[in-house]
């Protein structure tokens, strides 16, 4: 029903779902380019393996025009 009236079929919403891991590397990029000279707070919880790669990108990404800063809560 949802997905005849342009709504995502699993949540309802006008966004539609996106399945599988982002591609983090790209939108990095994208972000080193849209908050040039600022600093971006990236928030993750979630399984230490892909928490590591964040923090990692956050590092390499990190430059004199955009600032990464990973922060990671476990439980």
């Amino acid at each position: 029903m949802n997905e005849k009236i342009g709504l995502d079929p699993v949540t309802g919403l006008v966004t539609k779902t996106n399945y599988g891991r982002p591609n983090f590397v790209k939108l990095f990029e994208i972000w080193t380019e849209r908050f040039k000279g600022k600093t971006v707070g990236v928030f993750y919880c979630g399984p230490k393996a892909l928490g590591s790669q964040l923090k990692w990108l956050c590092i390499e990404k990190s430059q004199k025009k955009t600032n990464f800063k990973f922060h990671q809560e476990t439980f």
